[in-house]
């Protein structure tokens, strides 16, 4: 009897050190998971450090780091789907022998093999990354960059002239450089701005964009944020003057106006010219713009002469190193499609990129070349102010040079952005992904921008901000006017962006088959009640004063990918906003919205892949559902996160 009673004792034991250890295990689920997030962002980290490293102008990952990414990404997705499925399970009730604490038991196994698997990847990172750090190939062969340096005899004798005027003549003070676009005037003014001279000469160097805008404060405005200065809405003309004239006293300050439309008073955005301390330069079109600000001395920008026109093509088609060696009469032909650039630098780069090797090239490849530019019609483009037709020909031959449709219309999209506009890289490929032109950000970047750097279509500046380094692309407003245009014509894309318009356009009723419409910083204060446009894909309507989306404004618009709502007053959003189906891209950045709970209808938006501007309201609703919180956490959170924290 003793002897049963013994073994009965002995599997009572057994069985409550196994309950023990079970309860042990599924109390221990929390922590693992957390340990799982941890993880998974870990990797992601990883990743984001691995692209950035990757240099804009296209270096590619060593063979051992690609094959480690592709793995990661099955690895980190399974480790998300696991961690999903704990948040829902995570609730239920435990006990050692009910579905419910089945369903937990499996996600135990689920998250420590997915810890176990995350584990793995990293030794394998730590093993098979090399040792001295490096990520990436050995750097390919890249077109050299075209224009840095400036080409002719007159352009350099103009820009010593300018350097003395600048630094040593102190009876100029304003120097105005003139002449139609494309011409280099912005790349002169570089040139000073570069200048090592001129940068330990003045004490404050500051470059200013004017293009279109007249406005005193919003030009105050500009230099406040150069010099970094806070700015204030409620200042007024005068006390902005009065503050800027405080700043610069006694100091040697160089002012530069690029692309001056209309005069400017200099005094009254607070520069005194008339102190020994100060000097301005600008750039326009116009002489007679110069002679108003009463510029003391005035350069006429020229065209290039037939052989420093030749000179630049060569830079552009030519590898550095290359060997420049050509048939003659390959040469007679290339000669012959510099020609059809007239002069104008911009046109002679950005042609000259998208021309095939002169030293390796069959004749019948000229010969087409020179054709298509003779065959490209004027009427095409609209005639606008000085941009004339002979310099629109090779311009559209370098977008129509360009592989893909989805290439071209990624140009054409810079359009959709303001003149002279520091566009955010980031910004711009997220559009790009929600329309489905790039299948990534890292594609994005390192493929489409690098080719539209390289063909000379775009310019991509690396600025860091807050402590990341942020790429800035800025189209030629040749460039973007020519995309207008092509945009509009072939692809029903309105680009209107920063044109002082108060009201919605009543031209857009009168065709409802655009496709994309940019009305983005403007002083829109009202949308209409009614707007059909079935084949609207992408509506840009962000830094207005619009306060409100009337409920019936989105009733019509059945295929839109993208809205930008971004910058403006609005408050509240319309429900018809949840009956979008193929939104894809939601902005709502620094708007007055303000959730208390969440939107019944968010979650029916499918095809919705971020949110931006949801750290202004997310923390602040109401979560009746954790479960749903944490899903929609998931699906839209963590990834504009990603895409918030990802600066390369």
């Amino acid at each position: 009897m003793d002897s049963i009673t013994g073994r009965v004792k002995e599997i009572i034991s057994n069985r409550l050190q196994a309950i023990a250890k079970e309860i042990k295990h599924l109390t221990s689920v929390p922590n693992d998971a957390q340990h799982l997030r941890v993880e998974i962002d870990h990797v992601k980290g990883i990743v984001d450090h691995i692209n950035s490293r990757l240099s804009w102008k296209g270096r590619q990952p060593l063979a051992v780091v690609s094959l480690w990414v592709s793995t990661q990404e099955q690895i980190v997705q399974s480790a998300e789907e696991v961690f999903l499925q704990h948040v829902e399970n995570k609730h239920r009730r435990l006990c050692c022998c009910c579905p419910h604490c089945f369903l937990v038991k499996r996600s135990c196994r689920k998250i420590r093999n997915a810890l176990a698997e995350i584990d793995e990847l990293l030794k394998m990172k730590d093993s098979d990354f090399p040792k001295n750090g490096d990520l990436e190939e050995p750097p390919e062969t890249l077109m050299p960059p075209v224009g840095k340096e400036l080409v002719g005899a007159f352009v350099q004798e103009k820009l010593s002239e300018l350097e003395t005027w600048v630094l040593e003549d102190d009876s100029v003070r304003v120097v105005g450089v003139y002449g139609m676009p494309g011409l280099g005037k912005t790349s002169l003014l570089k040139q000073i701005n570069n200048n090592v001279k001129v940068i330990n000469f003045f004490k404050l160097v500051i470059w200013v964009t004017v293009s279109g805008e007249s406005d005193v404060s919003a030009l105050q405005k500009r230099i406040f944020e150069t010099i970094e200065l806070p700015w204030r809405s409620n200042l007024s003309i005068d006390e902005a003057a009065g503050v800027l004239l405080s700043v610069f006293k006694e100091r040697r300050l160089l002012l530069i106006l690029d692309d001056v439309r209309r005069s400017i008073d200099v005094s009254n955005l607070g520069i005194s010219v008339s102190d020994n301390t100060t000097k301005v330069v600008l750039t326009s079109r116009d002489k007679v713009v110069c002679s108003s600000m009463r510029a003391d001395k005035m350069i006429a920008m020229k065209h290039l002469t037939e052989e420093e026109g030749w000179e630049l093509f060569c830079r552009g088609a030519f590898v550095a190193g290359e060997d420049q060696n050509m048939d003659s009469e390959i040469e007679q032909l290339a000669r012959s499609v510099a020609k059809e650039c007239k002069g104008h630098p911009l046109a002679i780069k950005t042609l000259a990129r998208t021309t095939p090797q002169l030293h390796s090239t069959a004749q019948s490849a000229w010969e087409n070349i020179l054709k298509e530019l003779k065959e490209i019609e004027p009427q095409f483009h609209r005639i606008h102010e000085e941009i004339l037709s002979e310099l629109f020909k090779p311009l559209k031959h370098s977008y129509d040079a360009l592989e893909t449709d989805e290439l071209r219309l990624c140009f054409l999209y810079l359009a959709a952005y303001r003149e002279h506009e520091e566009i955010d890289a980031d910004q711009l490929i997220q559009l790009w992904l929600a329309e489905g032109l790039v299948k990534s950000r890292f594609e994005g970047r390192y493929v489409f921008l690098k080719i539209l750097a390289d063909r000379c279509l775009v310019d991509i500046e690396v600025k860091e901000e807050n402590g990341h380094d942020i790429w800035k692309v800025k189209i030629h407003d040749l460039l973007r006017d020519m995309a207008v245009h092509i945009a509009e014509i072939d692809q029903k894309s309105l680009f209107r962006a920063g044109q002082s318009l108060k009201e919605f356009p009543h031209s857009l009723f009168a065709n409802p088959q655009w496709v994309r419409i940019s009305l983005s910083h403007k002083r829109i204060s009202f949308l209409p009640d009614k707007f059909v446009c079935r084949k609207l894909v992408t509506l840009l309507l962000n830094s207005n004063t619009i306060e409100e989306v009337p409920e019936g404004f989105l009733d019509k618009l059945d295929m839109l990918m993208v809205l930008d709502l971004s910058n403006t007053p609005i408050k509240f959003l319309p429900k018809s906003i949840y009956l979008l189906n193929n939104l894809r891209y939601l902005q709502l950045s620094n708007t007055q919205i303000r959730f208390k709970v969440l939107p019944c209808g968010l979650d029916n938006l499918k095809s919705l892949k971020q949110i931006k501007g949801y750290k202004e309201w997310w923390n602040e609703i109401s979560w009746e559902d954790e479960v749903m919180k944490n899903h929609l956490y998931v699906k839209y959170v963590e990834i504009v996160q990603i895409h918030d924290n990802c600066h390369v």
